[in-house]
């Protein structure tokens, strides 16, 4: 697969976990956690006798994206790996086609926790073999409030010895108890900078962008200027998803959203088109772009400043990833707002700052290639009182005067 060291967590999990230990680990993301235990878990389901068509393996995740990267990462680790198979249990999908592969026999059961509990609640999967369980992303869990669905389903595990590895960039104090309640004197792995943007990620602020129709033109004098090929561009909330990805099309720019209120079809269509580079840039949010994993993505942009600095970590991390550099623009609305104070101190000494009003200017006329009149005669022309001019081209230069 082109791997030739392994990264840092992936170097402290692979041991422990071949050794049968409890791991409780943080690392930032981007850092090959899914690998740092994918790894294992084929070598240690390989040594282990197999039990009838009983799951003995156990994959806790956040979301759909990211259970289906780790499924990714079984089908690309596992491939030879005789009479392996795993199942991905997860809302948006046909409850009925998962019943089905389950009942068929799997070794790994990757899913999120309301579905799955949904599912052991319906007889259709038994605990009763699992050795190993993996808690992914812990941190998101609890911002998610699956940690009582967690609680629940670990308590249906029948074997007093069932190894538990939990994952996570962070460690509020919920996940410190559900590791204090569940892992059996983990080893702890703590990568340093797990709660900071990686090195090769470098991070730019954008300033007096201006309101939502000035902060769309510069968005997109933005995309000109650095020259964006292709970006994940973040919002905060769903339907400014949409508003904006149907305003770039407008102006003929080849963008798609993805959000938690799209069918799992769609989401994995639209992802897979941005894969393909068939869509440029992906406007997503925070809850949808969960597990996305691509390796080349050189640029993201957060239209909307995180809600927290977790999740400003969790975005820019999407670019910079396995050894690649990256660019991670932020528009920021207002420094004087609680969502920026929370984000200053992850923003490193001489971080570049663009001026939104002078840089990206925001002139209507640079729709239709005029210049911005000059001042005359102490007389200001205020640009935002001309309306009409759209993409439209006016009347007179149609007519050639």
């Amino acid at each position: 697969m082109g791997f030739t060291n392994a990264t840092p967590i992936q170097e402290q999990v692979i041991p422990h976990a071949l050794m049968g230990r409890d791991v409780c680990a943080l690392a930032q993301t981007g850092s090959g956690k899914t690998a740092a235990y994918t790894i294992p878990i084929l070598d240690i389901l390989t040594a282990q006798r197999k039990r009838a068509k009983l799951p003995r393996c156990l994959i806790l995740v956040p979301t759909r994206e990211l259970a289906q990267q780790v499924s990714e990462s079984f089908d690309a680790l596992g491939k030879y790996f005789k009479d392996f198979g795993y199942a991905v249990i997860i809302g948006g999908e046909s409850p009925y086609l998962q019943e089905k592969s389950l009942r068929q026999g799997v070794d790994v059961v990757i899913a999120t926790p309301g579905r799955l509990l949904d599912q052991y609640e319906r007889g259709n999967v038994s605990f009763l073999d699992i050795s190993l369980v993996v808690i992914d992303e812990a941190d998101r869990m609890l911002d998610m409030g699956f940690v009582p669905d967690i609680e629940k389903l670990m308590s249906f595990i029948a074997k007093p010895n069932c190894q538990k590895l939990c994952l996570s960039a962070t460690m509020p104090k919920p996940i410190q108890v559900l590791v204090d309640n569940f892992l059996v004197k983990p080893k702890q792995i703590e990568i340093e900078g797990e709660s900071m943007p990686a090195d090769s990620v470098e991070q730019a602020f954008i300033y007096k962008a201006g309101k939502e129709r000035e902060k769309r033109q510069a968005l997109r004098e933005l995309i000109k200027l650095e020259k964006i090929e292709q970006a994940i561009i973040f919002c905060n909330r769903k339907v400014d998803v949409d508003i904006l990805a149907n305003s770039l099309k407008r102006y003929k720019i080849n963008a798609g959203a993805l959000h938690g209120d799209m069918t799992q079809g769609a989401r994995v269509e639209m992802l897979d088109a941005f894969k393909e580079k068939k869509v440029d840039y992906l406007i997503a949010s925070d809850v949808a772009a969960r597990g996305i994993d691509i390796v080349m993505l050189p640029f993201v942009i957060n239209y909307d400043v995180p809600v927290n600095a977790d999740e400003y970590v969790h975005r820019v991390g999407r670019t910079g990833r396995a050894g690649n550099k990256g660019k991670a623009f932020t528009f920021v609305d207002d420094v004087k707002s609680m969502l920026y104070k929370r984000l200053k101190p992850y923003i490193p000494e001489g971080a570049r700052t663009i001026d939104a009003s002078t840089e990206l200017e925001n002139n209507p006329f640079k729709e239709i290639g005029f210049l911005k009149p000059t001042d005359v005669k102490g007389f200001k022309f205020n640009a935002k009182s001309v309306t009409g001019f759209g993409e439209a081209e006016p009347a007179f230069m149609r007519a050639g005067l």
